[in-house]
């Protein structure tokens, strides 16, 4: 068991206000793992936690106890862009930042 991801993955489904059925057809598991995730009973492997980072919209650090608090980012998939929808969206961050 990884130390603090049970209350991690309970707390940010919660966050998220999902049930453990949603967050399990949103990770492509069954919603008894979601529940032995939740209670220490079973750990789940990297790709897994790889895709409860992208459903809770946190850091893979974070899950892992690497870093105390969830980030912020916001990450977003903007590979079937084009070239010139990405630029945009470059440009609008810079701003955004300032």
């Amino acid at each position: 068991m990884i130390y603090g991801l049970p209350e991690r993955l309970r707390g940010l489904r919660k966050k998220c206000g999902i049930s453990q059925r949603e967050a399990a057809k949103r990770v492509g598991i069954a919603p008894t793992t979601i529940s032995g995730y939740e209670r220490g009973e079973r750990t789940p492997d990297v790709l897994t936690v790889l895709k409860f980072s992208y459903v809770y919209n946190c850091s893979v650090d974070y899950l892992l106890g690497k870093s105390r608090e969830n980030d912020s980012h916001i990450y977003i998939d903007i590979t079937e862009l084009s070239e010139e929808q990405r630029k945009v969206i470059d440009e609008l961050v810079k701003v955004m930042k300032q």
